[in-house]
């Protein structure tokens, strides 16, 4: 069925007080009624988070050795981390554990890097994120700088839509649009041949022991490390088998999707 409007409202102001900044653009692209003076102090916050997260390279470097000579020095070891997906927050994952020292094993069930999926918009904190990783030129010559959404009928006339330039002065330029599988592979390839991947393989079982986890797969041998982490996307098998099945945990939030 469809929302009622009260419903549609509560969803609305849910939404922003969990996003305020993704809000504000929404509301700022389709003319809303939606008081926006509500949010500013949740925008405010969202703006300073990205000020604190927006550190200088040659800063990062020095805190990123500092905290590395620190870990050590206090009898830190290496961890060996299983991911499973290899989408985007997996390779990103390990990108970082592995700069951090640790030893990543990376499993896909896709026999290779997946082709496939939508242009996505890409900014906030995920731009924030692959600006420290370098990657930014990369995904910018591979992105769209979209500049009107049309509303078409059968015959291709306009009936709708609206300028995206609003997106670009929200966000200060940082603000592109890529195919979600061009963003997965330049990630990745930022580890391609630093950290060990394993294609077409999936968790089949997973055994917490008292100080390590044991992984068995689908195909390959078993193996055994200490942390296990799932970034296998909206129907995770790995939480599946950690928690159980999906459906005992789904939250419908009233919204559908066609």
């Amino acid at each position: 069925r469809y929302l009622t409007p009260e419903e549609n409202h509560a969803a609305n102001l849910e939404y922003a007080r969990r996003h305020p900044l993704a809000f504000r653009v929404f509301v700022k692209a389709f003319g809303l009624g939606y008081p926006l003076k509500a949010l500013e102090d949740e925008r405010r916050k969202y703006a300073e988070s990205l000020r604190l997260v927006a550190i200088r390279p040659g800063n990062e470097r020095l805190r990123s050795a500092r905290r590395t000579n620190e870990y050590h020095s206090a009898g830190g070891s290496e961890v060996k981390v299983l991911i499973s997906g290899g989408g985007i927050a997996g390779p990103t994952l390990a990108y970082w554990l592995q700069k951090s020292g640790h030893e990543v094993l990376l499993v896909e069930q896709s026999p290779q890097l997946r082709s496939g999926g939508y242009v996505i918009d890409f900014w906030g904190v995920g731009y924030v994120i692959a600006q420290k990783m370098g990657l930014i030129p990369r995904i910018r010559e591979l992105g769209y700088q979209v500049r009107e959404v049309r509303f078409v009928d059968e015959h291709g006339r306009k009936r709708g839509g609206f300028a995206v330039d609003v997106f670009s002065r929200m966000t200060n330029g940082r603000f592109t649009s890529l195919p979600r599988s061009e963003l997965a592979a330049t990630i990745y390839h930022t580890i391609d041949g630093k950290v060990e991947t394993v294609f077409g393989d999936s968790i089949a079982k997973i055994e917490d022991r008292s100080n390590s986890v044991l992984v068995s797969f689908d195909h390959a041998a078993p193996r055994k490390v200490d942390l296990v982490i799932g970034a296998d996307g909206l129907h995770s098998r790995t939480r599946e088998l950690a928690f159980g099945p999906e459906a005992s945990f789904e939250v419908p939030l009233g919204y559908h999707v066609a």
